[in-house]
């Protein structure tokens, strides 16, 4: 398989500093997930066996 040519612009180190990367909007997610009572203290109740 080959690599791809703009491999050292779109690399892990890069995304991790890019204010828009995957890497930054998966910390926003986190954040949101722990700040919303509803999704740390809720309640599951399965719908479908």
């Amino acid at each position: 398989m080959a690599m791809n040519p703009n491999y050292r612009r779109i690399g892990v180190r890069a995304d991790r500093i890019a204010p828009n990367g995957v890497f930054a909007g998966c910390q926003s997610l986190i954040r949101l997930r722990q700040s919303l009572p509803m999704t740390t203290e809720g309640q599951f109740e399965m719908l479908l066996p």
